[in-house]
Protein backbone atom coordinates (compact mmCIF):
# COMPACT_ATOMS: atom_id res chain seq x y z
CA UNK A 1 0.00 0.00 0.00
CA UNK A 2 1.13 3.55 -0.73
CA UNK A 3 2.77 4.87 2.45
CA UNK A 4 0.96 8.20 2.29
CA UNK A 5 -2.43 6.48 2.19
CA UNK A 6 -1.31 4.12 4.92
CA UNK A 7 -0.46 7.09 7.11
CA UNK A 8 -3.81 8.77 6.38
CA UNK A 9 -5.58 5.52 7.33
CA UNK A 10 -3.54 5.37 10.53
CA UNK A 11 -4.50 8.94 11.51
CA UNK A 12 -8.16 8.30 10.67
CA UNK A 13 -8.35 5.14 12.77
CA UNK A 14 -6.56 6.87 15.64
CA UNK A 15 -8.97 9.82 15.51
CA UNK A 16 -11.92 7.42 15.35
CA UNK A 17 -10.75 5.54 18.45
CA UNK A 18 -10.25 8.77 20.40
CA UNK A 19 -13.68 10.05 19.33
CA UNK A 20 -15.38 6.82 20.40
CA UNK A 21 -13.63 7.03 23.74
CA UNK A 22 -14.79 10.63 24.23
CA UNK A 23 -18.38 9.64 23.46
CA UNK A 24 -18.28 6.68 25.84
CA UNK A 25 -16.75 8.68 28.69
CA UNK A 26 -19.14 11.65 28.34
CA UNK A 27 -22.54 10.11 27.74
CA UNK A 28 -25.82 12.05 27.73
CA UNK A 29 -29.52 11.34 27.30
CA UNK A 30 -29.49 12.63 23.76
CA UNK A 31 -30.15 10.71 20.56
CA UNK A 32 -26.46 9.84 20.41
CA UNK A 33 -26.80 8.12 23.78
CA UNK A 34 -29.58 5.86 22.51
CA UNK A 35 -27.45 4.92 19.49
CA UNK A 36 -24.54 4.05 21.77
CA UNK A 37 -26.80 2.00 24.03
CA UNK A 38 -28.03 -0.02 21.08
CA UNK A 39 -24.46 -0.51 19.92
CA UNK A 40 -23.57 -1.76 23.40
CA UNK A 41 -26.44 -4.24 23.27
CA UNK A 42 -25.20 -5.60 19.95
CA UNK A 43 -21.60 -5.78 21.16
CA UNK A 44 -22.70 -7.51 24.38
CA UNK A 45 -23.92 -10.43 22.27
CA UNK A 46 -20.40 -10.93 20.93
CA UNK A 47 -18.04 -9.98 23.76
CA UNK A 48 -17.50 -12.39 26.67
CA UNK A 49 -18.90 -11.36 30.05
CA UNK A 50 -15.50 -10.80 31.68
CA UNK A 51 -14.46 -8.38 28.92
CA UNK A 52 -17.74 -6.45 29.26
CA UNK A 53 -17.14 -6.13 33.00
CA UNK A 54 -13.63 -4.80 32.36
CA UNK A 55 -14.94 -2.18 29.89
CA UNK A 56 -17.69 -1.06 32.27
CA UNK A 57 -15.26 -0.79 35.17
CA UNK A 58 -12.91 1.36 33.06
CA UNK A 59 -15.54 3.83 31.88
CA UNK A 60 -18.14 3.88 34.63
CA UNK A 61 -16.25 3.30 37.90
CA UNK A 62 -12.98 4.44 39.44
CA UNK A 63 -10.19 2.55 37.72
CA UNK A 64 -6.45 3.04 37.33
CA UNK A 65 -6.48 1.51 33.84
CA UNK A 66 -6.28 4.82 32.00
CA UNK A 67 -3.71 6.21 34.43
CA UNK A 68 -1.54 3.24 33.50
CA UNK A 69 -2.30 3.75 29.79
CA UNK A 70 -1.39 7.44 30.11
CA UNK A 71 2.02 6.55 31.57
CA UNK A 72 2.61 3.85 28.96
CA UNK A 73 1.91 6.30 26.11
CA UNK A 74 4.26 8.85 27.69
CA UNK A 75 6.96 6.20 27.99
CA UNK A 76 6.56 4.96 24.40
CA UNK A 77 6.65 8.44 22.87
CA UNK A 78 9.70 9.52 24.87
CA UNK A 79 11.44 6.19 24.26
CA UNK A 80 11.12 6.74 20.52
CA UNK A 81 12.16 10.38 20.88
CA UNK A 82 15.24 9.45 22.96
CA UNK A 83 16.19 6.41 20.87
CA UNK A 84 16.13 8.08 17.44
CA UNK A 85 15.21 11.76 17.34
CA UNK A 86 17.55 12.93 20.09
CA UNK A 87 20.70 11.45 18.54
CA UNK A 88 19.82 12.58 15.03
CA UNK A 89 18.98 16.10 16.22
CA UNK A 90 22.25 16.48 18.10
CA UNK A 91 24.18 15.19 15.07
CA UNK A 92 22.47 17.81 12.91
CA UNK A 93 23.37 20.43 15.54
CA UNK A 94 19.84 21.57 16.23
CA UNK A 95 19.43 24.04 19.09
CA UNK A 96 20.08 21.97 22.22
CA UNK A 97 17.59 23.96 24.28
CA UNK A 98 14.83 23.05 21.83
CA UNK A 99 15.94 19.41 21.77
CA UNK A 100 15.89 19.03 25.57
CA UNK A 101 12.83 21.21 26.18
CA UNK A 102 10.37 18.23 26.01
CA UNK A 103 12.17 16.54 28.94
CA UNK A 104 11.70 19.61 31.10
CA UNK A 105 8.06 19.99 30.10
CA UNK A 106 7.19 16.32 30.72
CA UNK A 107 8.75 16.59 34.19
CA UNK A 108 6.46 19.54 34.97
CA UNK A 109 3.50 17.70 33.45
CA UNK A 110 4.08 14.54 35.50
CA UNK A 111 4.13 16.64 38.67
CA UNK A 112 0.72 18.14 37.92
CA UNK A 113 -0.51 14.73 36.75
CA UNK A 114 0.45 13.32 40.15
CA UNK A 115 -1.33 16.19 41.92
CA UNK A 116 -4.52 15.62 39.88
CA UNK A 117 -4.48 11.91 40.71
CA UNK A 118 -3.84 12.25 44.44
CA UNK A 119 -5.42 15.49 45.68
CA UNK A 120 -8.92 15.11 47.11
CA UNK A 121 -11.29 17.29 45.03
CA UNK A 122 -13.89 17.35 47.94
CA UNK A 123 -14.96 13.56 48.15
CA UNK A 124 -15.19 11.61 44.88
CA UNK A 125 -18.58 9.99 44.61
CA UNK A 126 -20.52 12.61 46.55
CA UNK A 127 -21.31 16.33 46.40
CA UNK A 128 -18.12 18.38 46.12
CA UNK A 129 -17.40 22.06 45.75
CA UNK A 130 -17.25 23.25 42.13
CA UNK A 131 -17.66 19.80 40.59
CA UNK A 132 -16.36 19.91 37.02
CA UNK A 133 -16.26 16.31 35.78
CA UNK A 134 -14.77 12.91 36.49
CA UNK A 135 -11.60 12.34 34.48
CA UNK A 136 -10.69 8.73 33.79
CA UNK A 137 -7.16 9.72 32.76
CA UNK A 138 -6.33 10.83 36.32
CA UNK A 139 -8.84 8.46 37.98
CA UNK A 140 -10.27 11.29 40.02
CA UNK A 141 -13.02 13.89 40.06
CA UNK A 142 -12.07 17.44 39.18
CA UNK A 143 -13.35 19.90 41.76
CA UNK A 144 -12.46 23.11 43.58
CA UNK A 145 -9.41 21.70 45.34
CA UNK A 146 -7.66 20.25 42.29
CA UNK A 147 -9.03 22.04 39.21
CA UNK A 148 -6.04 24.41 39.19
CA UNK A 149 -3.72 21.41 38.96
CA UNK A 150 -5.87 19.92 36.21
CA UNK A 151 -5.70 23.15 34.20
CA UNK A 152 -1.91 23.32 34.60
CA UNK A 153 -1.70 19.62 33.75
CA UNK A 154 -3.52 20.20 30.47
CA UNK A 155 -1.43 23.26 29.61
CA UNK A 156 1.88 21.51 30.34
CA UNK A 157 0.81 18.38 28.45
CA UNK A 158 -0.19 20.43 25.40
CA UNK A 159 3.14 22.27 25.50
CA UNK A 160 5.00 18.97 25.87
CA UNK A 161 3.30 17.47 22.82
CA UNK A 162 3.82 20.68 20.83
CA UNK A 163 7.54 20.78 21.71
CA UNK A 164 8.00 17.14 20.66
CA UNK A 165 6.23 17.81 17.36
CA UNK A 166 8.33 20.96 16.81
CA UNK A 167 11.63 19.13 17.32
CA UNK A 168 10.64 16.20 15.08
CA UNK A 169 9.34 18.52 12.35
CA UNK A 170 12.53 20.61 12.52
CA UNK A 171 14.63 17.47 12.29
CA UNK A 172 12.76 16.13 9.24
CA UNK A 173 12.91 19.51 7.49
CA UNK A 174 16.65 19.64 8.16
CA UNK A 175 17.05 16.19 6.62
CA UNK A 176 15.13 17.29 3.51
CA UNK A 177 17.16 20.49 3.14
CA UNK A 178 20.59 18.95 3.73
CA UNK A 179 19.92 16.08 1.31
CA UNK A 180 18.56 18.47 -1.38
CA UNK A 181 15.65 16.08 -1.67
CA UNK A 182 13.27 18.65 -3.17
CA UNK A 183 15.55 19.19 -6.17
CA UNK A 184 16.47 15.54 -6.65
CA UNK A 185 15.32 13.45 -9.60
CA UNK A 186 14.21 9.83 -9.81
CA UNK A 187 13.28 7.34 -12.52
CA UNK A 188 9.61 6.32 -12.45
CA UNK A 189 8.17 2.89 -13.30
CA UNK A 190 8.03 3.76 -17.00
CA UNK A 191 11.68 4.76 -17.16
CA UNK A 192 11.16 8.54 -17.25
CA UNK A 193 13.17 10.89 -15.08
CA UNK A 194 10.98 12.95 -12.76
CA UNK A 195 11.70 15.77 -10.31
CA UNK A 196 10.88 14.72 -6.74
CA UNK A 197 7.44 15.98 -5.67
CA UNK A 198 6.23 16.63 -2.14
CA UNK A 199 4.43 13.27 -2.08
CA UNK A 200 7.66 11.53 -3.10
CA UNK A 201 9.58 13.32 -0.31
CA UNK A 202 6.99 12.34 2.30
CA UNK A 203 7.03 8.71 1.17
CA UNK A 204 10.83 8.72 1.25
CA UNK A 205 10.73 9.98 4.84
CA UNK A 206 8.25 7.20 5.64
CA UNK A 207 10.64 4.60 4.31
CA UNK A 208 13.67 6.10 6.03
CA UNK A 209 12.15 7.06 9.40
CA UNK A 210 8.85 5.12 9.68
CA UNK A 211 8.53 5.20 13.49
CA UNK A 212 9.45 8.89 13.68
CA UNK A 213 6.87 9.88 11.07
CA UNK A 214 4.13 7.80 12.68
CA UNK A 215 4.98 9.34 16.04
CA UNK A 216 4.73 12.80 14.49
CA UNK A 217 1.27 11.98 13.13
CA UNK A 218 0.17 10.82 16.58
CA UNK A 219 1.53 14.02 18.13
CA UNK A 220 -0.29 16.26 15.62
CA UNK A 221 -3.53 14.47 16.43
CA UNK A 222 -2.93 14.96 20.15
CA UNK A 223 -2.26 18.65 19.61
CA UNK A 224 -5.67 19.05 17.97
CA UNK A 225 -7.56 17.23 20.72
CA UNK A 226 -5.55 18.53 23.67
CA UNK A 227 -5.29 22.06 22.33
CA UNK A 228 -9.03 22.23 21.67
CA UNK A 229 -9.96 20.86 25.09
CA UNK A 230 -7.43 23.08 26.88
CA UNK A 231 -8.81 26.18 25.16
CA UNK A 232 -12.34 25.07 26.07
CA UNK A 233 -11.42 24.61 29.75
CA UNK A 234 -9.64 27.99 29.81
CA UNK A 235 -12.78 29.56 28.35
CA UNK A 236 -14.91 27.97 31.07
CA UNK A 237 -12.45 29.11 33.73
CA UNK A 238 -12.44 32.77 32.72
CA UNK A 239 -16.26 32.76 32.50
CA UNK A 240 -16.62 31.05 35.91
CA UNK A 241 -18.36 27.91 34.71
CA UNK A 242 -17.68 24.21 35.01
CA UNK A 243 -17.86 21.48 32.39
CA UNK A 244 -20.81 20.01 34.29
CA UNK A 245 -22.71 23.34 34.22
CA UNK A 246 -21.96 23.90 30.54
CA UNK A 247 -23.04 20.36 29.64
CA UNK A 248 -26.34 20.47 31.54
CA UNK A 249 -27.23 23.99 30.40
CA UNK A 250 -26.98 23.37 26.66
CA UNK A 251 -30.18 24.22 24.84
CA UNK A 252 -31.60 26.26 27.74
CA UNK A 253 -31.89 29.94 26.67
CA UNK A 254 -29.86 32.31 28.82
CA UNK A 255 -28.37 29.52 30.92
CA UNK A 256 -24.82 29.84 29.63
CA UNK A 257 -24.12 33.27 31.10
CA UNK A 258 -22.60 31.85 34.29
CA UNK A 259 -21.80 33.82 37.44
CA UNK A 260 -18.81 35.80 36.32
CA UNK A 261 -16.83 37.88 38.83
CA UNK A 262 -14.61 39.26 36.08
CA UNK A 263 -11.64 37.46 34.58
CA UNK A 264 -9.33 38.11 37.54
CA UNK A 265 -12.01 37.17 40.06
CA UNK A 266 -12.87 34.01 38.16
CA UNK A 267 -9.24 32.90 37.95
CA UNK A 268 -8.84 33.65 41.66
CA UNK A 269 -11.58 31.12 42.38
CA UNK A 270 -9.59 28.56 40.38
CA UNK A 271 -6.19 29.14 41.97
CA UNK A 272 -7.35 30.28 45.43
CA UNK A 273 -10.49 28.23 46.14
CA UNK A 274 -12.57 28.75 49.24
CA UNK A 275 -11.63 25.94 51.60
CA UNK A 276 -13.44 27.04 54.74
CA UNK A 277 -17.08 27.84 55.19
CA UNK A 278 -18.83 29.39 58.17
CA UNK A 279 -22.27 28.20 59.04
CA UNK A 280 -24.80 31.02 58.86
CA UNK A 281 -26.63 31.71 62.09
Amino acid sequence: MDFLWLFILYVFLLALCVSIFCFLSGRSTSGLDSVLRRAEQVISLVLPAWLQRCINSCFHTRSAAFVFLHLVLDALVFAEYTWEVLDYSLELELNWMLVFLPYFLISVNLYYFYKCCTIDPGVCGSCIQRFDHHCVWVNNCIGALNIRYFLLYLLSLTLTVASLAAVITTFLLQVVLLSHMMTAAYVDSEGYEEIASLVYVIQHLFLTFPRIVYTLGFLFLLIMFLGGYTCFLCYLSITNRTTNEWYKARGIPGSLRGYSRGILGNMKEIFQPYTRYKKER
